[in-house]
């Protein structure tokens, strides 16, 4: 093998990684901006971060880019946090921190993505609209609006610890 023929091999396979990196920063733009729309937040810039799923990779307060915050994961699965800021009021206490996992591969030409890291893969159309994020807005909605909504009475009367699936910080 000439060093030119190595060159081209290696060219090729820098400009497939780029595309692909380039198709999955569009791609969670699109679904980060979906869910935004879908629960219909007035103010993203002030209740919307982006974070890598990490924490060791982040740093407390900071809000990051798309790029920035995307990990790829050993398991061929993009990652990246988004923390939505829930208050009872604007400019009131408490507020507190909720973070979503968002988890999306090309298989094909098809797009999956997750909510939880071990969540079900919901299949996206090749190109990402609106009408194939529904499915998954429902889904993470629905799931974070149950463990929210868990009464205290209820939590009171379990025997065990459970884990809720979103990552709580109060502020």
């Amino acid at each position: 093998m000439k060093y030119i023929e190595l060159q081209e091999a290696f060219n090729n396979k820098r400009d497939k990684w780029n595309n692909y990196q380039s198709e999955l920063v569009n791609s969670f733009s699109k679904i980060i901006n979906s869910f935004i729309a879908y629960l219909d937040i007035q103010e993203p810039n002030r209740l919307i971060k982006l974070t890598p799923i990490d924490r060791s990779k982040s740093k407390d307060g900071s809000n990051y880019t798309v790029m920035g915050a995307m990990n790829f994961e050993d398991n061929g699965w993009a990652s990246l946090g988004l923390i939505l800021t829930l208050e009872r009021s604007k400019n009131s206490y408490q507020k507190t921190d909720y973070i979503f996992n968002f988890f999306l591969k090309k298989k094909d030409s098809i797009w999956l993505i997750k909510g939880f890291r071990d969540g079900p893969e919901i299949e996206l159309s090749s190109d990402i609209n609106e009408d194939s994020l529904n499915t998954f807005n429902d889904h993470i909605s629905e799931s974070f609006h149950k463990s929210i909504t868990r009464g205290v009475d209820e939590w009171l009367m379990e025997s065990e610890n459970h884990l809720i699936g979103f990552y709580q910080e109060d502020k």
